[in-house]
């Protein structure tokens, strides 16, 4: 507790990272290695993937050719404004999908049978 009260500012995604290992925890013991987590909260919502048991990570400012909007919360006390508009519901469904290995087909199915938008 004291180590993460000298270093705050470190733990600012800790509930997400939180989210994710605690998915991929559930998982394992579902028996399942390769999981799509979805961690859903009041305000924000945190998906992340979950390959061999293990939480992937970025430092990418683009992930499936989705660039990411900046965090609305900055340290230094300054506002984070961004050019880009939110994206629709489910607009980059399919390429996040194809980005974690699923094909054409076994997007379809999803999409038909309501799993995605």
């Amino acid at each position: 507790m004291d180590a993460a009260a000298e270093q705050a500012a470190s733990c600012v995604l800790s509930g997400p990272a939180g989210g994710a290992v605690g998915a991929a925890y559930a998982a394992a013991a579902s028996g399942f290695d390769d999981v799509l987590t979805f961690d859903m909260g009041g305000t924000s919502t945190d998906v992340a993937p979950i390959r061999g048991g293990e939480a992937e990570t970025t430092t990418e400012a683009v992930i499936a050719g989705v660039p990411l909007v900046g965090s609305p919360v900055r340290l230094d006390g300054t506002r984070a404004d961004s050019e880009l508009p939110p994206p629709a519901l489910g607009e980059h469904t399919r390429e996040v999908l194809t980005a974690l290995g699923l094909d054409p087909p076994e997007i379809a199915r999803l999409r038909s049978s309501g799993v995605t938008g």
